[in-house]
């Protein structure tokens, strides 16, 4: 057979249920500890079709360049063990791909942790539920997350499927999230939206004394895609207080416009109302931020000059949490606890926990020499997993990057109201302190 060429169809280790996007989440796929909400790492099938782009690399320079969560030695051995397919079928791990292929990659899947607290149903009709969204999950499938998302959890723990999100809410940002229950009704919404005709309304806790008087900042947006971060477009033009001026366009930046109002403030923070009047991403964060008053746990905007993450292979938000970390003179293994190995950790047979913890997954006829299961960890405070030998991340429950504490931002979303409608959701608790405003 020619180098590179393509083998008979394979299916790796067919005895693993490997998930799909399509696979349904259950309660037993998380697992709670310490005010954290765990994953239980899975088997899952990634499915990707080569881009114009990608179009007469091999394989494993494809993967190595494009996913790099994974190092390239990991990828050649995947290739080799048929854990990562082209069009269905085995390849050398010189094999060049062309574009419109289809690319199939069974990996082991460790999500990333989010805050353990609970996704709250406010209102729940046959065409509309809204949420209490916690800060640090993310709405939708994306990245490393599929089942630690609002949808993943409403889907588990209250059978909530399908559900359109009406609009966008970071990950880190809490509070309420609409979503319709089925398209007809996320059409209406949507078209609202786009006629200009739904006001949307934000509480934050920003460092400082923020201004008495209501405001109307109009500051131009620039989205830096690589590196994750927007910033203000300056210009001689700027306006804060109650002008109505406009920042001159330089030619790069999107408008932008946001109503702020003081609610109260103790002389070291101030709770301020935000009305953003368009939607540039990270719109209030930046806009505070150029305000002087950046949201006060807000790393990524408390620094004029945070930490480069392209190239890192991280997000900006956790890069510039790093930053801070060590900035304060913590080393890396203060700000994440050192990872486990395989030999550290205590390890016993499959068959000695109900298989139904692990979706009829059976150890008759596994092949070790292809990176499948053999043994499951017991020593993650009594839960247990599954182990995969060629797994980058086991022994560890987190994917790497990810052991720290997380966080989210005192920025939430407080209220969306629309022609004849509104829904609103009630504060947390550090937008509830008892501030008064000063003489």
């Amino acid at each position: 057979m020619a180098a590179g060429a393509v083998e008979e169809r394979h299916m790796p280790d067919v005895s693993i249920v490997w998930e799909t996007p399509s696979t349904p989440i259950t309660p037993e796929d998380f697992i709670h500890h310490d005010g954290v909400r765990f994953v239980r790492p899975y088997f899952f099938e990634f499915i990707a079709h080569v881009k114009e782009r990608w179009d007469k690399k091999t394989v494993t320079n494809l993967f190595a360049e494009e996913f790099r969560q994974r190092p390239l030695d990991y990828y050649c051995e995947a290739v080799n063990a048929g854990r990562i397919l082209v069009n269905g079928k085995r390849v050398r791990s010189d094999y060049v791909v062309r574009a419109s292929q289809t690319l199939s990659h069974f990996v082991h899947r460790h999500e990333p942790p989010v805050m353990g607290e609970p996704v709250r149903i406010l209102e729940l009709s046959a065409d509309v539920v809204t949420i209490w969204k916690p800060p640090s999950v993310p709405v939708h499938p994306c990245g490393q997350y599929r089942k630690n998302t609002v949808l993943g959890i409403l889907e588990a723990e209250h059978s909530l499927k399908p559900l359109y999100p009406i609009h966008r809410l970071d990950r880190l940002v809490s509070g309420l999230l609409i979503l319709a229950r089925n398209a007809d009704t996320a059409d209406q919404f949507r078209k609202e939206m786009e006629g200009g005709k739904v006001a949307k309304s934000y509480i934050a806790k920003v460092k400082g004394v923020f201004p008495d008087e209501e405001m109307e900042l109009s500051a131009s947006i620039v989205y830096d895609a690589r590196e994750g971060r927007s910033t203000v477009e300056r210009s001689e033009n700027s306006a804060t207080g109650n002008s109505h001026q406009h920042t001159k366009l330089l030619g790069k930046g999107k408008s932008a416009c946001t109503k702020f109002k003081r609610l109260s403030t103790d002389g070291m923070y101030s709770i301020v109302e935000c009305t953003p009047l368009t939607g540039r991403t990270h719109q209030i964060r930046v806009h505070l931020q150029y305000l002087g008053h950046p949201i006060a746990n807000d790393d990524l905007y408390c620094s004029d000059n945070p930490a480069k993450r392209a190239g890192t292979g991280t997000s900006a938000e956790r890069a510039a949490r790093l930053e801070r970390i060590l900035q304060k003179g913590a080393s890396l293994d203060d700000a994440y606890p050192k990872r486990r190995r395989m030999d550290d950790v205590r390890i016993c047979a499959l068959d000695d926990v109900g298989v139904s913890l692990y979706k009829n997954i059976e150890d008759e006829g596994l092949d070790d020499s292809h990176g499948t299961v053999s043994d499951i960890v017991t020593d993650f405070h009594g839960a247990k997993f599954v182990l995969d030998s060629m797994c980058t991340n086991c022994p560890n429950l987190c994917p790497s990057g990810y052991e720290g504490k997380e966080d989210g931002l005192w920025l939430h979303c407080r209220s969306y109201s629309g022609s004849n409608w509104k829904y609103e959701c009630p504060l947390p608790s550090w937008a509830r302190l008892s501030l008064s405003t000063p003489d």
